[in-house]
């Protein structure tokens, strides 16, 4: 059960191509239904985005179906599947247990998604958080003091490669890592928001810059910027501004990109550097580390990402926060150091390994763990 955007011309007839069977097996058919929402919403997770008229639109049109499927146990997504879950039923006295999985919790950043996601908590059977931090975080601020002594409520599962990039990058070849000077990029690819800091990456370059680090050619700052967030933010625009002013030869990347893209960068870069001091996980530090980039991460801070690929093991870690002089020190240290390549083979190894089948068999026994209880 998800959502789609719909305008307001839409006709009420159903796509047969939108709502309905995806896959059917010998053994298992899988049905997806799809709530309308306005198309209007559709870009915006948020409490300003579309959760209102998603839980209305399921409990209009597919409360008597989902009723009838008689499910085992139900899985939502983020705060907007709680109201939705009520809306279907599955909360109605014999209904089955719900997970709860925050893939993104929103009360981190906005204050005023605190009660929905306190409800989602307290509401469901279990939660699924997707690192420690979060973990803590539900377990502090929203799960009651016997709920949170329950270690059978809660469970930590990291997310993985998707298969396209992980297919992908198991195809590449030994010829195509064989050393950090046939890799060119220094590369930055988080969302270009506050919560992510970008301007840490952007102040390092405009100090390497300042020491000649990308004179000769042989390094390129490549700065992910998608062009509809530039033009939408001032941070953003001022953000790219001063990156341009500081590389004219570096690279900004204004796409959405596609897994060849992806993996096209990545297999360029030399250290890919994620500057935020907190992230539910960061899931372009697994994608490059599985393209034999490593990444550069706050070692001290609550990155979800770092529990999965260890500092100093199958990532590089550095203090983020420090200055960008000691930031540009420490980017310089790494690209020379002959450990980097190791830690970049252990982190390809390690990413590549945790696929979605493995992902998938961890969740589906954390759900069957409710079912039994």
């Amino acid at each position: 059960m998800c959502a789609r955007p719909s305008d307001d011309d839409d006709d009420d007839d159903e796509d047969e191509e939108e709502d309905g069977v995806v896959a059917s097996t010998s053994t298992t058919t899988l049905l997806v239904r799809r709530a309308r929402v306005p198309r209007s919403k559709w870009f915006n997770l948020t409490v300003d985005g579309a959760h209102v008229e998603f839980f209305a639109d399921a409990c209009a049109r597919f409360r008597e179906e989902t009723r009838a499927f008689g499910a085992d146990v139900a899985l939502g997504v983020d705060f907007s599947s709680r109201a939705a879950a009520d809306a279907l039923g599955l909360f109605d006295d014999g209904g089955p247990p719900f997970v709860y999985a925050p893939f993104r919790l929103f009360t981190r950043s906005d204050g005023r998604h605190a009660a929905l996601e306190r409800e989602a908590c307290e509401r469901a059977s279990g939660v699924l958080a997707l690192c420690s931090s979060d973990e803590r975080f539900v377990v502090e601020r929203f799960l009651s003091t016997e709920k949170s002594r329950d270690e059978r409520c809660i469970r930590v599962t990291h997310p993985p490669l998707r298969a396209s990039v992980s297919e992908l990058a198991s195809s590449m070849t030994s010829s195509d890592d064989d050393g950090v000077r046939r890799r060119r990029y220094l590369t930055c690819a988080v969302r270009v928001s506050e919560e992510k800091a970008p301007d840490r990456f952007v102040a390092a370059c405009e100090e390497l810059a300042r020491r000649g680090a990308f004179d000769s050619g042989e390094l390129t700052p490549l700065f992910c910027a998608n062009a509809s967030l530039v033009a939408s933010s001032a941070y953003a625009a001022a953000l790219v501004a001063r990156f341009r002013a500081c590389a004219p030869n570096g690279r900004v990347v204004e796409t959405f990109l596609s897994p060849e893209e992806l993996g096209a960068i990545f297999r360029e870069t030399a250290l890919n550097v994620h500057p935020p001091s907190h992230d539910a996980f960061g899931m372009t530090v697994v994608e490059a580390a599985a393209f034999g980039a490593p990444t550069m991460l706050h070692a001290d801070g609550d990155i979800g990402a770092a529990e999965f690929l260890r500092p100093g093991v199958e990532c590089v870690g550095a203090n983020m926060e420090a200055s960008a002089r000691d930031v540009a020190d420490r980017v310089e240290e790494t690209l020379v150091d002959p450990n980097t390549r190791v830690v970049a083979a252990a982190a390809a190894s390690r990413a590549l390994a945790w696929d979605e089948s493995s992902f998938a068999e961890e969740v589906c026994d954390f759900l069957m763990s409710l079912v039994a209880e």
